[in-house]
């Protein structure tokens, strides 16, 4: 995860309390406005806006709103936070751009943001208007499968369905979120054809897998977890270079061979 702001004295390393290990495994970005006037002693004088780019009740709502205690806490004043989901967090980062350079606006960003933004169009010259700070949350991917709609068990068996059924639909996070260019890739490793479903954020993305309207998922482990527990979902393969903490036992697709998923991270 990572923090930005206009000026450190927002977020600082020797505060223990905001640089939490969170079950949610979440590879955020947390940024602000870059400032180029110094801020006065009182600051902040007035309540901050946090943005964040996907639904509620995703993990990055979940540590959006964490955070924003932390912050309450640390600079005594009310923290907001807003969630503008859509485009895998560029709706977002957008509004974080165009606001103010005075520091009390903040945004909360997954690295599907920064996928989403590299292979994207709309540039936004984040470089020059946003800083980050701290990086402190890593992401662990799944491909995961509603067993009703999906049933296989392992990835040579997955392939093996989706070979005999060309254009199987999946759901991620959004457009251009790791698990989308991530699955594109392996399609085209494998020979496979897929269509993508993408969502505003995993909580809306995992009600429509739950539900059997979209049958396969590329999710991060903690957000499928309780499905898993539940059986709502099954597990079928680690898509990051290593074993998820909460999964130790499902290997990764680079154990089995297969899915050279060198860009997303571990």
């Amino acid at each position: 995860m990572s923090i930005t702001a206009c000026n450190s004295i927002l977020m600082h390393p020797s505060s223990p309390g905001v640089f939490m290990r969170t079950a949610a495994r979440l590879f955020v970005l947390l940024l602000a406005l870059a400032c180029h006037l110094a801020f006065a002693r009182e600051f902040p004088t007035k309540p901050l806006r946090l943005l964040v780019g996907y639904a509620p009740g995703g993990p990055s709502d979940a540590i959006a709103r964490a955070i924003a205690r932390e912050l309450e806490t640390e600079l005594k004043q009310p923290v907001v936070v807003e969630n503008k989901a859509g485009a895998a967090g560029i709706i977002s980062l957008e509004a974080l751009t165009q606001s103010p350079a005075d520091g009390y606006t903040l945004g909360l960003l997954s690295n599907s943001t920064t996928t989403a933004l590299h292979f994207g169009n709309k540039p936004l010259d984040v470089d020059r208007r946003a800083t980050v700070l701290a990086q402190f949350v890593a992401t662990r991917l799944i491909l995961a499968v509603n067993p009703k709609v999906v049933d296989v068990r392992s990835l040579a068996q997955f392939i093996a369905h989706a070979k005999g059924k060309p254009g199987l639909t999946y759901t991620s996070s959004g457009q251009g979120s790791p698990g989308h260019p991530g699955m594109e890739l392996f399609a085209r490793q494998k020979g496979l054809q897929f269509t993508h479903v993408p969502y505003r954020g995993s909580a809306p993305a995992m009600q429509d897998v739950v539900a059997g309207r979209v049958g396969i998922v590329v999710v991060d482990a903690s957000t499928a977890a309780p499905f898993i527990a539940s059986g709502d979902l099954r597990p079928v393969v680690t898509v990051s270079t290593a074993r998820a903490p909460g999964l130790p036992d499902l290997p990764t697709a680079l154990e089995q061979g297969s899915w050279r998923s060198r860009s997303i991270p571990p």
